[in-house]
């Protein structure tokens, strides 16, 4: 992926971008990144595939031998 990043003057994007005045009269960063490239399906975040991932029954039982390690050290 190609990108460009330049640090110029807010004053070059005033007829470009409606900018905050937070960003009016100073130095700003300007990345510009290639807004076709789609991700994947492959590559989209799926939650059903991580659920049951901890497999816990018994939250409790397992809370409490965790504890139970804590308290040996």
């Amino acid at each position: 992926m190609q990108a460009v990043r330049e640090i110029i003057n807010s004053n070059a994007l005033k007829n470009l971008f409606n900018l905050p005045p937070g960003l009016r009269n100073r130095r700003v960063e300007v990345l510009i990144l290639p807004a076709d490239e789609q991700f994947s399906e492959t590559d989209a975040f799926k939650p059903e595939e991580y659920s049951g991932v901890l497999k816990l029954k018994d939250a409790t039982a397992a809370a409490r031998s965790i504890r139970d390690e804590w308290e040996r050290c």
